[in-house]
């Protein structure tokens, strides 16, 4: 019978998914702080994040505005859909009666959605090292965009106080 234990390749996998998962997590974090530079007491990455999307309704509109909440949107997106899955997760072993075979999946339990769409099912999503490996590959090409993303936020919020428009703009390391 195959144990519920991962083997040595997929325990790999996992490792370097959390720690890309960790990355993007922080890289959300600050482009949200460079946007509204608040602190939540014990706050969670989706409440920074829901205050940066409040934040940046009151900005102008312009092509970095549109671009760092455009990452921002796909960078909350790859959080839910990849990281989270994963480590919040049961571990399962899956049998198949039919052909006497088991195999590991994970366990993704069914929530509401926070963004006003329809809500998660619960469902199993598998547990093999090319799985991991691919969503590792999606959260990696996201957490790369997050200094683009971050020097967007620095353009935006020089639109939004009037930088570019001779306003009195106040940015630190921007000299007028």
């Amino acid at each position: 019978m195959m144990e519920l234990n991962p083997d040595d390749e997929t325990l790999l996998e996992l490792g370097r998914f959390t720690w890309i998962g960790l990355h993007l997590e922080a890289a959300i974090l600050r482009v949200c702080y460079a946007i509204s530079p608040q602190v939540i007491p014990s706050g969670t990455v989706d409440q920074y994040v829901t205050l940066a999307r409040q934040t940046l309704k009151h900005w102008a509109e312009s092509d970095a505005h549109t671009s760092a909440a455009r990452w921002l949107d796909e960078a909350q997106n790859v959080l839910d859909e990849e990281r989270n899955q994963v480590l919040h997760a049961t571990p399962e072993l899956v049998l198949d009666k039919t052909i006497m075979t088991a195999s590991r999946a994970l366990g993704v339990q069914p929530r509401p959605d926070k963004r006003n769409r329809p809500g998660r099912l619960g469902r199993r999503r598998p547990f093999e090292p090319e799985h991991l490996r691919a969503a590792y590959a999606r959260m990696a090409l996201v957490c790369e965009g997050w200094e683009n993303a971050h020097f967007q936020v620095a353009l935006a919020r020089a639109h939004a106080e009037g930088f570019f428009d001779g306003g009195s703009a106040n940015l630190p390391g921007i000299p007028r």
